[in-house]
């Protein structure tokens, strides 16, 4: 029976979390890993991030700011947009650097 895991450079192999499905009625063993399904909420993370952080700056050319200027809600978004943003980001970075 195989192992789950990848190989790496020196030989050492990581283990994921065994998960039976249908692949044990076939006599096989399926592997989930959950590092894949991190990777993607924190690219699905970057990308509200980005998208809320351009909503919240440009809510006065878009009609959605009731007050004229740079208004509370709108610091406030954009401060939750970087936070957002630049979480997801190392998050990503943190997970491709281990992978090189």
């Amino acid at each position: 029976m195989r192992r789950c895991g990848n190989g790496g450079p020196s030989g050492a192999r990581r283990r994921s979390r065994p998960v039976y499905t249908g692949a044990a009625e076939r006599g096989e063993r399926a592997c989930y890993n959950a590092a894949l399904a991190m990777v993607r909420g924190s690219w699905l993370g970057l990308v509200v991030g980005t998208a809320l952080g351009i909503i919240s700056l440009t809510a006065d050319l878009l009609g959605l700011g009731g007050f004229p200027g740079f208004g509370w809600k709108q610091a406030i978004g954009t401060a939750v947009a970087a936070l957002l943003v630049f979480t997801c980001a190392w998050r990503i970075l943190r997970r491709s650097g281990r992978d090189r």
